[in-house]
């Protein structure tokens, strides 16, 4: 295993140390709750718990948050398809301009857009064949497959990220 590698992983363990740490206080919490609930009556117990559970799930979008921090590592080609959907914020086809801007405007997926950018399907397609087709270019991934495509941006989709002055940090 490479030097790289090993620190990369380190510092996944250190982030996740941090987290089961909040995660056994949160523990700690529901278990009071559990607890104290005919002192404190069903429904605080109810709006309290639901607090601590909201705290317990944005605790656990661990994986996206580590890839986030660790996306300016050279190399790491992890953090390229899974991040945080909050570092491209607005409206979905400047995500996908952000997106293809920090790539070097390199052939991507449909797939590829959607995890970086943290929008669906559905939505990357909308942006892609209809609202902002103009925007992009696409060509076949394999010559004997016309289904599945690769995109990037075309002239007037740098064009367009340059008048937005959207930048790739």
């Amino acid at each position: 295993m490479g030097k790289d590698i090993r620190e990369y992983l380190e510092r996944c363990v250190e982030r996740l140390e941090v987290k089961r740490r909040s995660l056994d206080e949160a523990i700690r919490a529901l278990h009071t709750l559990r607890d104290q609930s005919s002192v404190i009556g069903d429904e605080l117990a109810e709006i309290m718990t639901e607090a601590v559970v909201r705290k317990v799930t944005k605790e656990t979008s661990l994986f996206t948050q580590i890839n986030q921090q660790d996306s300016n590592d050279p190399g790491d080609t992890t953090s390229e398809i899974i991040r945080d959907s909050s570092k491209f914020k607005g409206k979905n086809y400047v995500r996908v301009l952000r997106f293809f801007l920090e790539r070097n405007n390199e052939y991507a997926t449909n797939m590829e857009i959607r995890r970086a950018c943290g929008i669906t399907r559905g939505s990357v397609a909308v942006v892609l064949y209809t609202t902002h087709a103009d925007f992009f270019e696409r060509k076949p991934l394999a010559q004997d497959d016309k289904k599945k495509v690769i995109w990037r941006l075309s002239e007037a989709g740098m064009a367009r990220a340059r008048e937005l002055s959207v930048t790739s940090k």
